[in-house]
């Protein structure tokens, strides 16, 4: 499907930290599902969730799950 302003209104990829590239419009509807459903199977138990915490014993408002070396942000 066309979106209505697509040539209006370009978005252009943006690096926001160094190696950290924000590519919008780069998966379709149906691929964000796609990759929405697979991260709530890899967050299921016995991975699971985790919470991190500072230092300073506060916890972060994210949570991560940790796949091999990777982790993802949740």
């Amino acid at each position: 499907m066309e979106r209505m302003n697509e040539g209006l209104f370009p978005r252009q990829e943006a690096e926001i930290a160094p190696g950290a590239v924000h590519v919008p419009d780069w998966l379709d509807l149906g691929a964000q599902r796609e990759l929405l459903t697979a991260c709530r199977e890899w967050a299921r138990p016995p991975a699971g969730l985790r919470t991190v915490r500072m230092p300073g014993g506060g916890a972060m408002s994210v949570r991560q799950v940790c796949l091999g070396w990777y982790c993802v942000t949740a």
